[in-house]
């Protein structure tokens, strides 16, 4: 190997290792300021300051809301769980006095067990895709079977994420009924 090849290689690994550092140090300053964030948001929060803590809610975690809810969501034991809720699925719940509902066509209990029926069966499915896919790579040789890896990492990675939202689902269900309950028992019908 000439001295060029090795000067270029050395040259590639220092700017590779110069672009993981400076990918370090953008996400450190980034979780600084989301620290500071967080800090000022504490601050406005515990001050009453209503449309300084909506906005800083807001920045924090892309949803708008209310103060009282936004006192009561930060109040509640399952604070992050309901900020995740409310996060990753916008159009399945929402928070609206001192409760977690259900919303729009995920009011009706038809369309949840639906919902939740496709997503059993979605990871099902890919179960046993993933499953025959790797019993048949096992019993093939030479490039075949490598052709096969190709199609199980898809099936694999698809079959992970159904089971995720299903335990998504079930950890919105759980808030969801968590939530009924509190409610409930507060204002007890006679």
């Amino acid at each position: 190997m000439d001295h060029v090849a090795i000067l270029k290689a050395l040259a590639g690994l220092v700017s590779a290792l110069g672009a993981v550092a400076v990918y370090r140090f953008n996400r450190a300053q980034a979780l600084k300021a989301r620290a500071e964030l967080v800090e000022t948001f504490e601050r406005a929060l515990a001050a009453g300051q209503r449309h300084a803590t909506a906005e800083l809610f807001r920045l924090l975690h892309g949803l708008r809301m209310g103060f009282d809810d936004i006192c009561w969501v930060c109040g509640h034991d399952q604070s992050n769980k309901i900020i995740l809720a409310l996060q990753k699925s916008p159009g399945t719940v929402d928070v609206a006095k001192r409760e977690i509902k259900y919303v729009r066509f995920y009011k009706h209990r038809w369309v949840r067990r639906l919902s939740a029926w496709a997503l059993r069966a979605g990871a099902y499915c890919f179960g046993l895709i993933t499953a025959a896919l790797i019993v048949v790579m096992a019993m093939i040789d030479g490039p075949a079977s490598l052709a096969l890896l190709v199609l199980i990492i898809p099936a694999s990675a698809a079959f992970a994420m159904q089971i995720r939202d299903i335990q998504f689902d079930e950890m919105i269900r759980g808030l969801v009924e968590a939530s009924n309950r509190q409610a409930n028992y507060a204002n007890p019908i006679e």
